[in-house]
């Protein structure tokens, strides 16, 4: 079930089986019925807790460090009902040898696989319209506790229940508090990323926003943005290096250029306004 490990693999790392017992011997008493997905991070099961028709998704992450760091930023959006302002409900947060498992409400599909099985069709407008007033709520909630989510993609928000077009915003791996930001930080897919980021100007969380009108909807729209809105090399490059010049001089000009014009994307609450 979910893939089996050879005897080698298992003396490293806990099998898929033995995470799911340690569920049951640590309190969350639940069986797997089906592994969602995997990643870099590791596998996605689909469990039922025992007694109870309940079901949850459960995150196992084979890195305890980015295990502990999603946990930490999980708990600054705590204090925002997920509900309201379109966020996944964390549960439970729990660790086993060298695995952390982090329990969640159970999903549907994301906006990525919902383009796919459309086959990457325009999205109706009815859709679009849900999913930017529910998205720029949840980045207005973000932003009044200073959180900034760093990786807003198709895969990443999620129908919660597509007949009422429900939406919500996951993974919060990478999300990190606002004044964390320094200039030159590296976030965001390149085909995600912000201009801001790319030439190493300050951040806040308009980045996401960016995320989110620029590549998100405007790719619901016109799908075929996917093969085309990309950057281009010279622009994909790290942050820090585009300040630099061999003249000396002319690096510290163009920086100070860039800042005489400051790129301002529109606010959630701004949008929400209009």
């Amino acid at each position: 079930e979910g893939g089996k490990k050879t005897e080698k693999e298992n003396s490293s790392k806990p099998s898929d089986t033995q995470k799911v017992r340690f569920v049951r011997e640590r309190g969350f008493r639940s069986s797997v019925q089906e592994f969602l997905g995997e990643g870099g991070f590791g596998k996605v099961a689909r469990c039922t807790k025992l007694g109870s028709p309940e079901m949850y998704a459960i995150k196992i992450i084979t890195n305890v460090q980015e295990g502990k760091e999603e946990y930490e930023s999980m708990k600054l959006i705590q204090v925002l009902h997920p509900d309201e302002n379109h966020l996944m409900k964390m549960y439970e947060c729990f660790s086993f040898q060298n695995v952390i498992c982090l329990v969640y409400e159970i999903l549907e599909e994301s906006l990525e696989d919902f383009l796919i099985k459309n086959e990457c069709k325009a999205t109706p407008v009815t859709y679009v319209r849900a999913l930017a007033q529910q998205m720029f709520q949840a980045l207005k909630a973000l932003k009044s506790i200073g959180v900034v989510h760093c990786d807003i993609k198709l895969d990443n928000i999620m129908f919660a229940d597509k007949k009422s077009l429900k939406f919500k915003l996951i993974d919060f791996g990478l999300a990190v508090e606002s004044k964390e930001l320094p200039i030159g930080t590296e976030i965001q897919v390149t085909r995600f990323r912000a201009p801001e980021v790319i030439l190493g100007l300050p951040l806040d969380e308009s980045v996401d926003m960016w995320a989110l009108v620029f590549a998100s909807l405007l790719t619901l729209m016109v799908p075929s943005l996917l093969k085309l809105y990309v950057w281009p090399p010279c622009l994909c490059t790290k942050p820090r290096t585009l300040s630099h010049s061999r003249s000396g001089s002319s690096g510290s000009t163009i920086e100070s250029h860039i800042h005489d014009y400051p790129l301002h994307h529109q606010q959630p609450q701004e949008t929400l306004r209009k």
